[in-house]
């Protein structure tokens, strides 16, 4: 009996070796996943947040419309809209670390706590130029085919 309790031995070793195997195998496979599906979620969100920019900024896109403003922490988008009751702006800029979209009068300062929170970035750089407007965040530039030739009216 001895020879035979002996000779599985290496046989359930060998098999407690292999569930091992196969488990480790299958954590590391979930982890994989996760992260993977982490990258995409955070992919999306950012496309989400730039895309909202480039809609807010082809919404009020037209002649002499969009304009270079100085926000609280650097250069923001001013888009202008000429209503019966006066000039009102759509606002984006950067402020403590978020892209802030703010609809105030014209004549209004800057006040990021009226505004939304567009997504997290700790760089907002605008570029101006006749027919584009180049959009940079900690994502990366964005390039924004416009009508307006930067040369707004207050």
């Amino acid at each position: 009996m001895k020879n035979t309790t002996a000779s599985r031995i290496p046989s359930l070793v060998l098999f407690a070796l292999f569930i091992i195997v196969l488990l480790i195998a299958l954590v590391a496979g979930v982890r994989a996943y996760s992260s993977i599906v982490n990258e995409g979620d955070n992919a999306d969100e950012q496309r989400f947040a730039n895309g909202l920019i480039i809609n807010s900024v082809r919404a009020m896109d037209s002649y002499a419309s969009i304009q270079e403003g100085q926000g609280p922490q650097g250069k923001s988008i001013v888009l202008l809209e000429n209503t019966d009751a006066g000039f009102f702006e759509t606002r984006i800029y950067l402020w403590q670390g978020e892209v802030i979209l703010e609809f105030a009068s014209s004549y209004e300062p800057y006040q990021p706590s009226r505004g939304t929170k567009l997504m997290d970035s700790q760089t907002f750089d605008i570029v101006l130029e006749p027919g584009i407007l180049h959009v940079t965040t900690d994502e990366g530039t964005t390039d924004i085919a416009i009508r307006s030739n930067g040369s707004g009216v207050r």
